[in-house]
């Protein structure tokens, strides 16, 4: 480490030779030190050692501006709850599993610092700046899978470059898939449906089936999510559902074609159901061609 004032001396020629040298080691070191020099210009180069950082002053010698950073490692793997801090600077963070990356006070980090964080696992990586600040203007932001931003402080608050904006009602930016839970909650108006995903929505049948009763047998016409029906006699039948129900709270209907006949369904359990059907004029027991849909949980 070597500091200097950058004042020579009045001394003999020895002592005056000593003191340029000293002068010099100061500029060719960057006066690096532990704590700022005793005597500052404007635009002066400062190693910061506690920090690792390389600092500039400013124009008007009144506050120190960082240039970069003094560490020989700047990728590095983050597995668990962390905070970015002042020597953080330029920085890049590969992060796995879940958890939170905190943020050091806009005010300390400064006007300027930057890092880097990329999520490469399969978890959800929440970046929280301190207190009250914001980042792009929300409380926090998340980085899914896959995700990488740069993210940026002004002394107040920070923002990022790189981050997928989600597209809204007003905005063309990048969608994110549905997972079965949200499909299931059926409440966000940011999210894309893929096609093994859809049946998941509360609105969606989770089985259908068309049968045409012929000579007191049935032929399966069309279906989805079916197995297989049991013919216990006339007007008595059992529907198998292939992905269960995960409960018997589900609502099946029964539709028959023809005449006065009328399906009456009786839920069984999760993955099968009985109806009867009947002739609303006499209650008699009859076959009939028949379409029927449930709709519930899966």
């Amino acid at each position: 480490m070597s500091q200097h004032d950058y004042n020579i001396a009045n001394a003999n020629g020895a002592s005056v030779r000593s003191d340029l040298n000293n002068a010099l080691a100061s500029v060719v070191s960057q006066n690096s030190g532990a704590s700022e020099p005793a005597t500052m210009f404007a635009y002066m180069l400062w190693a910061d050692t506690t920090n690792g950082l390389l600092k500039q002053r400013n124009a008007a010698n009144s506050a120190w501006r960082v240039r970069g950073s003094l560490k020989e490692t700047f990728v590095v793997a983050k597995t668990g709850l962390f905070t970015a801090v002042l020597s953080d600077f330029g920085q890049t963070f590969i992060c796995t599993n879940t958890f939170t990356m905190s943020l050091q006070a806009a005010a300390t980090l400064s006007d300027g610092w930057f890092c880097h964080a990329r999520n490469d696992g399969s978890g959800v990586i929440t970046i929280d700046p301190d207190a009250s600040e914001t980042i792009n203007g929300v409380a926090s932001i998340t980085l899914n899978p896959g995700d990488d931003c740069t993210i940026w402080c002004n002394g107040s608050t920070f923002k990022t470059i790189g981050l997928p904006n989600l597209a809204s009602d007003t905005y063309a930016g990048a969608i994110e898939i549905a997972v079965q839970s949200e499909m299931e909650a059926g409440s966000a108006v940011n999210k894309a449906v893929t096609p093994g995903r859809q049946h998941y929505h509360p609105s969606a049948a989770k089985y259908w089936a068309y049968l045409a009763e012929s000579g007191g047998g049935y032929t399966l016409l069309a279906s989805y999510n079916h197995t297989s029906i049991v013919d216990n006699g006339v007007g008595n039948i059992d529907l198998n559902v292939a992905n269960d129900f995960s409960s018997s709270n589900y609502c099946p209907l029964v539709s028959v074609t023809g005449g006065n006949f009328i399906g009456l369904p009786t839920i069984t359990n999760g993955g099968s159901y009985n109806f009867g059907i009947r002739n609303s004029t006499t209650g008699a027991v009859a076959d009939a061609t028949f379409f029927t849909a449930a709709f519930g949980d899966q």
